[in-house]
């Protein structure tokens, strides 16, 4: 073998075979994102948390009751708590070694040598790193040990290398079994971890030596067949096992696990199956290069061309040059030879494949070569990058087992282990039992769902977790009045394409969505190349064709396998285009299948502002802790880079609840942050504003915010949804988190602390249950699963915390993975049924599918934002990174095509996010009052408003009445296109969609479906939400005509409003003067502006309602409307005349000049509908008139009113105690 002479130290390195003085190209630096909700500009100051040591975890609060009692099995194993006296020591083994296999080698030598003399006879433990545990104390205290270790033969009859290591082994603590058994029966409140750590190592120590260990999990080809995944990968079948406290004493969980390790190949087939295809004779593409850099970097591998020396080496990196133009030099001269040269000449072997570029081995200071075709990949390496879509389906299939199986497998696991004949396990009097945990379950009931009362089918009771959506219809269709479509698969005819989306549009219908039945455009074919130009250009000629509108939705048409052009195609649309995209596969447009439709209409129906369902507990307020009072429903998740992806930033992602009582829309944020940081940065965020001071922020006041404007009300209850925490992060996340919760509240409002649970939920857990009985149909689903509602909360849970395991899910196939909720805070004082109940309950209010899902749908809803937000990274190629190609992950991958692979660089700051377009945004997040106004409003943005319940907007009520004199009026049915109906419940909601097209549900808080007593508490508040409403709507940036109901429409009045006024208000009496303060208005018509002026008069005139306690917003308007604090704003307000804007108190006797008419000075259902439909009767009459008549319509009178009462109105003051008529019933706000 050839040996390079240095001249110096700095000469170039050493070769093993062949070697280059060059350099390896050093790293490029990457700048990471961050999102910054708030102020991008701006630096975030992070406030350090609490300390944890008076931090303590709810204690269990009892067992729940409700349910089907049942057994279950669960794959965990009794261990009987030993009796020994645990010693720990700590190791010092020089030279220093980083490998746990060469640290374990010497220990084992060690322990071989000197068991029966020095070791005092004692079976020691190691952890392969710095500390050794015995069953009983050593002879000494402290004591240091010489071993050589003797390298494996080489073959080549030398002497075989000897390696020579110093041990010092010294006493360092008991490890106290006392406190551990304290623990698990209660009396202790935190788990002894160092005890815990002691008895898991003495129960790796024999898989150890006989597998692979990765992780806690062990594997070897031998405990099952090998299985090929494709691209030179193969799985290995293994089995997780973990020693775990829990409230039946100790206990081993043993799990099945398969994972994905390198194929032994020869290099040469490893690269031929790497790049799939037969590259003999061709050189390497720049692109194939990185790939191969990328898959091989840290992989050992063996040298062949040296008979049975097969010496090992660590490959680094690739040449950038091919193997014929390498060359080193050989003497202190500069005189070079070539690698082909040096081979052909030392070893007589001639290479092929002079191509391709060598192996570079060694550390990255001292580069060294070999030829890819001398060298074996070394079997048992694990496979620890980013799988693709082919390989992780064949993993899939390799580990999806049905529970039966899976059960049997785990068993014959146990019996292999045959932990009874474990000498380690002996040693320290560990017994582990042989037979699965039998444990008490419950099955929760499926709640009932409420679909549309227009569906045939108005409620739901799921069976088996699953149900369908025939014969419903969703509770709130969205609409979809212009979109388009975009094919991308070239087997898909435009005729097809056009078929499909016509189908589609019909389902949507069907279900209840008003949904235009043709596009603005046809469907267009395109090249998944030429997504961005596509996309770009035909939103451009849509919007040109339909000036001043919105596109809804694009459907798009994806081939099969499409790479990265899905997550192009969302970044595109959603962060420069603002459009809400639904992709579709090819396989699906050709099926077609009825199911496949409707869940796709589910899903449109969402993203464009819609709702599919509603628990049926909560609108009738029958949930627990969050019906009661306004409860924000929070979802939180982080997610990070995959292996490999050294320098990418993780996601996170929070979402909350924006509706209640009903609890089923979320709004959500995304931020970058720091490289697998797990503490969500910006929960909570100051950060100084150059003119405006400390400035507070981060996502969870944003939502909290949202929160208030969508449903009226502050939140007076937090359930957190933690998703994604590891039990060793439990105490960190919570103190970090919720922390950032209260401040987040407290700068909304000082002292503003609502309750809060904390819940973290896992699903990277191996607790797997199985029925007790797989032949027993009653307690299984069809795919053997244990039926979904499973809840378990003793046995195998906890100690003492409140902990539970829930299968919320049918199986489809595999076994079933219940998800674990752990609660680390619960000011809500949450009974155990109580929690589990509505955890269960939400897991049915999934929007995407008409199945329960696996884990509670804030957690999950969080889980996709983070996982959508990678789509927004632009990939990137370069020599350190992943390859932007076909081979990248499409729909099922997290990054469209990945990110560069480079080293972190320490405090690089993480840029931002690409921010979505408002109008996504909007439809995605926000609720739907924004989306409503945007639909309905005039170019000015200018809305018309009206409010109403259950008993105005019945069949043949005050609503037919009050559209028809829209429809009737002059000028005025145009305006039925700017009117939005305010509904105050579900019915009125129900109603107001079949008869009209912009229809809002404010949430009230109250029942507020039956009529409401004048001046009662009800009609109060009522009232005042209206005012509150209004604010909301001016905040928005819309003008409003605010009308009520029982006014009739007559002529168009908006050209005769005052043009610079603000605030313009009818009068129950006009004194003659617009500008007279005296005169006495009437709220049931105004026309307000939205300017500053307004924002705060409205928001001054919702706060005096506490400074005149018991009035209501009519009356308190006429005691501020003089206040100083008008005129320091500037308002300008106007009255409108009551010979233009009449009613039954006041009204002008000259047809021509009436614009509108109120039933106001008037009690009564019956009696407004008999007065007003005598008003439509006298204005058809009036317009009955032919021209030349107009005299006669002087000698028109109205009729209007007759039965309605108005002589107690005419002193206005005395209003307010008087007594009205039909028991002071009123039915309006």
């Amino acid at each position: 073998m050839a040996r390079k002479k240095r001249s110096d130290a700095t000469a170039g390195a050493r070769p093993i075979e062949a070697s280059s003085s060059r350099q390896p190209e050093p790293s490029l630096e990457e700048k990471l994102q961050h999102l910054d909700v708030q102020e991008p500009s701006q630096a975030i100051q992070v406030v350090p948390p609490a300390s944890s040591k008076s931090v303590r975890f709810p204690l269990r609060p009892g067992k729940g009751n409700t349910g089907i009692k049942c057994i279950v099995k669960a794959n965990h194993f009794f261990a009987e708590l030993p009796d020994k006296d645990l010693h720990q020591y700590d190791v010092t083994i020089t030279p220093d070694v980083t490998s746990r296999g060469v640290n374990r080698a010497v220990m084992e030598q060690l322990v071989k040598l000197y068991r029966e003399s020095h070791l005092g006879k004692r079976l020691p433990a190691y952890d392969g790193r710095k500390s050794l545990y015995t069953a009983g104390p050593l002879p000494f205290s402290s004591k240091e040990f010489k071993i050589t270790l003797l390298d494996d033969d080489d073959g080549t009859g030398a002497p075989r290398r000897e390696r020579s290591f110093n041990v010092v082994i010294k006493f360092a603590a008991r490890a106290d079994l006392h406190h551990l058994g304290q623990f698990l029966q209660g009396r202790q409140a935190d788990a002894p971890q160092e005890a815990l750590q002691v008895l898991d190592i003495v129960l790796r120590e024999l898989p150890t030596s006989r597998y692979s260990p990765v992780g806690r999990s062990f594997y070897s080809p031998n405990l099952g067949r090998r299985q090929p995944l494709g691209d030179g990968l193969e799985s290995w079948r293994g089995f997780y096992q973990s020693i775990r406290p829990t409230q039946m004493g100790l206990s081993l969980n043993i799990d099945m696990s398969s994972t994905a390790f390198i194929e032994p190949l020869p290099v040469v087939e490893y690269v031929t199956a790497l790049l799939n295809r037969d590259l003999t004779g061709r050189p390497l593409s720049e692109v194939d290069r990185v790939k191969i850099k990328k898959a091989l970097r840290g992989v050992k591998v063996e040298v062949t061309h040296r008979g049975n020396m097969r010496r090992k080496y660590r490959i680094s990196g690739l040449t950038s040059q091919a193997t014929r133009e390498l060359t080193f030099p050989v003497d202190e001269r500069g005189t070079t030879k070539s690698v082909i040269q040096y081979f052909h000449e030392t070893y007589g072997f001639a290479i092929r494949h002079t191509q391709w570029p060598c192996l570079q081995v060694g550390n990255q200071q001292r580069p060294n070569y070999l030829p890819m075709e001398v060298c074996k990949i070394v079997e048992g390496q694990r496979y620890s990058k980013r799988l693709n879509e082919k390989q992780i389906t064949a993993l899939l299939k390799v580990t999806c087992q049905r529970p039966q199986e899976r059960e049997r497998d785990i068993m014959q696991t146990v019996r292999h282990n045959a932990y009874h004949e474990d000498p380690y396990a002996k040693e320290f009097g560990i017994k582990i039992s042989d037979k699965l945990a039998s444990v008490e379950a419950r099955v929760l009931p499926a709640p009932w769902l409420k679909y549309h009362d227009t569906g045939r089918e108005k409620d739901c009771l799921p069976q088996v977790g699953q149900w369908n959506m025939m014969n419903k219809k969703m509770v709130n269709g969205g609409t979809v009045n212009n979109w388009m479509c975009i094919n991308f698969s070239r087997n898909v005819q435009d005729s097809v394409a056009g078929g499909f989306c016509y189908e589609l549009a019909q389902m949507c219908h069907i279900s209840g969505m008003t949904f235009a039945p043709e596009p603005v455009l046809p469907a267009l074919s395109a090249r998944p190349e030429q997504v961005e130009k596509v996309l770009k250009a035909r939103y451009h000629d849509a919007i040109t064709k339909i000036p001043g509108k919105e596109i809804d939705l694009l459907i798009v048409i994806l081939p099969d396998n499409n790479g990265s052009l899905y997550g192009d195609l969302k970044r595109i649309c959603e962060t420069e285009l603002g459009l809400v995209s639904q992709c579709c596969l090819t396989k699906h447009v050709f099926k077609m299948s009825k199911q496949y439709l409707a869940n796709v209409a589910l899903k449109i129906n969402v993203k464009v502002g819609g709702r599919n369902t509603v628990l049926v507990d909560a609108l009738s307020r029958r949930i627990p802790l969050v019906s009661d009072r306004p409860t924000i429903i929070f979802g939180a998740d982080v997610t990070h880079p995959h292996p490999g992806e050294d320098s990418s930033p993780s996601i996170a992602a929070v979402v909350a609840s924006q509706d209640w009582p009903e609890v089923t829309k979320y709004a959500g944020l995304v931020s970058a942050q720091a490289h697998r940081q797990e503490l969500i940065q910006d929960l909570y965020k100051t950060w100084q504003d150059p003119v405006r001071g400390t400035m507070h922020g981060g996502m969870v006041k944003e939502l909290l915010i949202a929160f208030r404007r969508a449903t009226g009300q502050k939140p007076q209850r937090i359930i957190f949804y933690r998703d994604g925490v590891s039990e060793g992060q439990f105490y960190q996340v919570l103190l970090y988190e919720l922390d950032a919760i209260r401040k987040a509240c407290n700068s909304l409002e000082p002292n503003y602390q609502p309750p809060v649970t904390f819940v973290v939920v896992q699903k990277r857990h191996h607790t797997r249950l199985f029925a007790n009985n797989h032949q027993d149909r009653r307690s299984v689903d069809r795919s053997g699963n244990i039926l979904p509602g499973t809840v378990v909360d003793s046995k195998i849970c906890h100690p003492t915390e409140f902990d539970f395991y829930l299968c919320s899910h049918a199986g489809i196939q595999g076994t079933s993975r219940p998800a674990h909720y752990h609660v680390l805070w619960d000011e809500n004082k949450f009974s155990a049924d109580g929690l589990q109940s509505l955890t269960n309950n939400l897991c049915y209010t999934y929007a995407r599918c008409t199945r329960s899902v696996s884990i509670v749908p804030p957690a999950y809803y969080a889980h996709l934002a983070a996982f959508r937000a990678r789509f927004y990274m632009e990939p990137e190629l370069s020599d350190g990174g992943s390859v932007t190609s076909g081979s990248a992950a499409g729909r099922g991958g997290a990054g469209g095509g990945g990110r560069t692979t480079r080293a972190p660089v320490p405090g690089a700051a993480v840029r931002p996010l690409p921010a979505l377009k408002d109008n996504v945004k909007k439809r995605n997040y926000d609720h739907d009052l924004e989306r409503i106004l945007r639909n309905a409003s005039t170019p000015d943005k200018t809305v018309i408003l009206t409010s109403l319940n259950e008993a105005w907007s019945e069949p043949g009520s005050l609503l037919d009445l009050f559209l028809e004199s829209f429809r009737i009026g002059n000028g005025t049915s145009r305006l039925l296109n700017h009117l939005v109906i305010v509904s105050l419940d579900q019915k009125a909601h129900d109603r107001c969609s079949s008869v009209h097209q912009h229809c809002y549900k404010l949430n009230t808080g109250s029942n507020s479906s039956d009529e409401a007593y004048f001046m009662t508490p009800t009609y109060l508040e009522m009232m005042w939400k209206r005012i509150d409403f209004l604010t909301s709507v001016l905040k928005l940036g819309y003008n409003f005509v605010f009308t009520d109901t029982d006014i009739m429409w007559l002529q168009d009045p908006f050209p005769q409003f005052f043009p610079h006024a603000d605030f313009q208000i009818a009068c129950d009496h006009f004194l003659g003067n617009p500008y007279d303060k005296d005169n006495d208005p009437n709220g049931g018509f105004t026309y307000v502006r939205s300017n500053m002026r307004t924002i705060s008069f409205y928001e001054y005139w919702y706060a005096s309602r506490s400074s005149y306690p018991g009035q209501h917003d009519q009356d308190v308007l006429n005691k501020i409307k003089q206040s100083v604090f008008l005129a320091e704003i500037g308002l300008k307000m106007v009255f409108l005349d009551t010979a233009n804007f009449g009613g039954f108190c006041e009204h002008s006797k000259d047809f021509k000049d009436v614009y509108t008419m109120h039933a106001n000075c008037c009690f009564g259902l019956d009696s407004k509908l008999i007065d007003l439909k005598l008003v439509l009767e006298d204005w058809k009459k009036f317009l009955a008139l032919v021209p030349g008549e107009e005299a006669l319509a002087t000698s028109l009178s109205w009729r209007a009113p007759q039965n309605c009462s108005t002589h107690h109105y005419h002193l206005p003051e005395q209003r307010k105690h008087t007594t009205p008529p039909d028991n002071g019933k009123l039915t309006t706000i």
